[in-house]
């Protein structure tokens, strides 16, 4: 055989494999980008240019549709109004985003608010199917008086109520029923607004007295939504047995369940839904870290799609830098996570941040597989590339030209070969699509550091930051402290503790 081929067809059997272990990269898109032809054919494009899996379309935003109810079928009763913004009465904008969506290897969720069902503009309640017709199903608090819309985001309506579920059940079941394309049903507002709602049902006052106060009467809460989910699933999957149940989710799990009354953990470990998407929208890293460290003991880690923060709070000003979203995600992949969505894709259009995203975190990876065969390539892919997932059609088009610029690791000195016990070190550099990917090994989680030197002991860079233990690839876009790009030559790399103290060091010429 010739020399070429082994590595060839090893390559071929671990691409494949590959393929098997797929990220998720998931956009929220809402309804005000989905209103034509054109901002549907845009998200399509641009999904597929920063390489995403699946789209969540909101195609039921407060009790309406951006599709068109009883289409073809009417066995699943859904009086729902279409959205205030569709002009054009024959558009269907679900049926043409799963066409051209399928088309181009993208998976649809439809995302749905389900208990929360008006919006906050009273202008436009008139036209709101549960508002004008059914205002005893809205949520009152312990003491009987109405909800605030605009605190909550709109009215919500009663978990507890049968005919709310009966009725919210019927409208899910429409969409699963004339859209048989469908991937996925994903569940937002799966919930209760707040913990002082809920006990003032006369569903709960029925109950007897011991069960009125304190945590049995979350308990009842909790089952409401957790029922209702029960039915659901075994109702749809009658309908299309393909079809996937997905919730978003408060992400910090006492919080989704004291307050809100969502058990989403048991949701998953019974297997009521198939995916969670926690909405893990905090700012600052420590607290990321601790979120997903208490996600991942609690939960089957490839069953939750972690949701990442993508939007700024003073838009146009840049409050929240691309820089921290590419950190987060990172560590959503070194923790074993299904996949990431980001919220949302509104907002990433607004600040152009989706273009640099897909450059950082999921470029779309082409070879030339005969250049590569005799070098270190798979060494390469088995290591530092290791999180990228490739195609089937990835593989197969291998031709994007190899990369000028190389990173060659100096070899550790012999006193250096054996590492210290509890020690951090950096395993591997390696460059492509125009970033310096650092393989990092950190004994604990904490405060670390690391920076590189030149020969003159020149700072040229340095990053700190909050860190998870075990391996973490870190990336770098080769642009000094001076915004300079880093020159050829010999550089030294520290890594320090969160005290300064030196715990591993490495040489590597940048040519």
């Amino acid at each position: 055989m010739p020399k070429k081929i082994i590595p060839l067809c090893i390559f071929f059997i671990f691409c494949f494999s590959l393929c098997s272990a797929f990220e998720i990269r998931a956009l929220w898109v809402t309804p005000w980008n989905l209103t034509t032809k054109e901002q549907i054919d845009e998200l399509v494009n641009d999904a597929v240019q920063s390489n995403q899996t699946e789209i969540l379309a909101e195609v039921r935003y407060r009790a309406d549709a951006l599709y068109i109810p009883n289409k073809m079928s009417s066995q699943y009763s859904n009086p729902e109004p279409r959205y205030e913004n569709l002009t054009n009465p024959d558009f269907d904008p679900l049926q043409y985003l799963l066409e051209i969506a399928h088309a181009n290897t993208l998976e649809v969720q439809a995302w749905l608010t389900v208990f929360c069902v008006t919006p906050t503009k009273k202008e436009i309640l008139s036209s709101n199917y549960i508002y004008q017709n059914h205002q005893d199903w809205i949520l009152t608090d312990n003491y009987g008086n109405k909800m605030n819309p605009a605190k909550y985001s709109g009215y919500f309506i009663d978990p507890g109520n049968p005919e709310v579920r009966n009725y919210l059940i019927n409208v899910i079941l429409d969409l699963v029923d004339n859209y048989p394309e469908l991937d996925g049903i994903h569940l937002d507002y799966i919930r209760y607004p707040d913990r002082q709602f809920g006990y003032n049902s006369i569903y709960f006052k029925q109950l007897s007295e011991e069960a009125v106060n304190g945590i049995q009467g979350n308990d009842w809460r909790k089952e409401q939504i957790t029922e209702f989910l029960r039915v659901l699933r075994s109702k749809a999957k009658s309908v299309n047995p393909r079809i996937l149940i997905t919730a978003a989710v408060i992400a910090n799990v006492q919080e989704a369940e004291i307050d809100y009354a969502q058990d989403w953990i048991n949701w998953l470990n019974q297997g009521i839904i198939d995916r969670a998407y926690p909405m893990a929208y905090v700012k600052k890293y420590g607290n990321f870290y601790r979120l997903l460290s208490e996600i991942g003991e609690l939960t089957p880690a490839d069953s939750v799609v972690i949701g990442l923060r993508a939007w700024q709070d003073n838009y146009p000003k840049i409050d929240y830098p691309a820089e921290q979203i590419i950190e987060k995600a990172n560590l959503v992949r070194q923790t074993g996570f299904a996949g990431m969505a980001m919220f949302n894709y509104d907002s990433l259009k607004k600040t152009g941040m989706l273009p640099l995203l897909a450059n950082a975190l999921w470029p779309r990876q082409e070879f030339d597989l005969f250049a590569y065969a005799d070098d270190e390539f798979l060494t390469q892919i088995t290591t530092s590339y290791r999180y990228y997932n490739y195609t089937a059609a990835d593989t197969l088009m291998a031709t994007e030209q190899r990369r000028q610029k190389s990173v060659e690791m100096v070899a550790d000195p012999p006193d250096n070969s054996v590492r210290e016990a509890g020690s951090a070190y950096c395993d591997y550099v390696s460059y492509q699509n125009e970033q310096y990917y650092f393989t990092f090994f950190f004994p604990s989680p904490g405060k670390w550091s690391w920076e590189i030197i030149d020969l003159q002991n020149s700072l040229i860079y340095k990053k700190h930051g909050f860190f998870p233990q075990g391996f973490y690839i870190d990336v770098w876009n080769g642009v000094t402290k001076t915004q300079e790009p880093i020159s050829p030559g010999i550089y030294t790399l520290f890594i320090k503790d969160e005290h300064g103290n030196l715990s591993g060091e490495k040489k590597f010429i940048f040519k």
